[in-house]
């Protein structure tokens, strides 16, 4: 996919998404009514970056905004069919990068902090990255992998402190530690997350450069293909006197 306002309209619809679910739990409201909630700011956004002039007020979906946006999806889907990667960032493939875009960001939204399964949060985060790095060629490079995992890592160790926070305070390590100090335990416990999520990253992206390629016996066609085995008749020929 080619450069586009699309960029700049996901990005707006992700801090959308995101400021509707942290007002909306900020509220207290029941989980689902925090992802209804998210539904319909990313679908006011989403009506005032693409149809305005067809909406109520710039932003209210009407009729008229909602069989707009519906155009532009099927003249989308169109534009889809018929050109080959990277597309032209046409208005039609625009919505319908701009309606995935939130749908994800919702999804993951809901996953890690709305229900605090971070760890499957990861799924649709791989998807996103899976998608364009299969798709391009050559793959993506190192820093979007690096970013990608150090984002997603960081997500789990944060959630993971955060359950142990909720534990209370550490005890002191020794008898006589002043309760006014942190014990030690909670900074080790802190440190931790950091430490393995460095590793992580720092592994991914080092052990490929001494993990070697598969040597040329395995290809079945080409100069390095490996040479058939005789068979029993020839052997036979080949041994037999003259």
């Amino acid at each position: 996919m080619q450069t586009g306002p699309w960029i700049s309209i996901c990005l707006a619809l992700i801090l959308v998404v995101a400021a509707a679910g942290h007002l909306a739990r900020m509220a207290r409201l029941p989980r689902p009514v925090v992802i209804l909630a998210q539904l319909l700011a990313a679908l006011l956004a989403l009506t005032l970056f693409r149809v305005p002039d067809d909406a109520i007020a710039l932003f209210i979906p009407g009729p008229g905004a909602l069989h707009a946006l519906g155009d532009q999806i099927s003249a989308g889907r169109l534009n889809i069919s018929q050109e080959a990667p990277p597309a032209a960032a046409t208005p039609g493939i625009t919505t319908i990068l701009a309606l995935v875009c939130a749908a994800f960001a919702i999804l993951i939204d809901a996953l890690a902090v709305t229900y605090r399964r971070a760890v499957l949060a990861g799924l649709p985060l791989l998807a996103v990255y899976l998608i364009p790095a299969t798709r391009k060629p050559g793959g993506l490079s190192w820093l979007a992998f690096a970013v990608t995992a150090i984002g997603y890592l960081s997500l789990v160790s944060a959630e993971g402190h955060d359950r142990l926070s909720r534990w209370g305070r550490a005890l002191a390590a020794r008898p006589g530690w002043p309760a006014s100090c942190p014990a030690r335990s909670t900074t080790r416990t802190a440190r931790c997350p950091r430490r393995i999520t460095s590793t992580a990253v720092v592994a991914a992206l080092v052990l490929p450069w001494f993990i070697p390629t598969l040597p040329g016996v395995f290809k079945t066609s080409g100069g390095n293909a490996p040479a058939a085995a005789p068979s029993a008749s020839t052997r036979a020929s080949t041994c037999a006197p003259r």
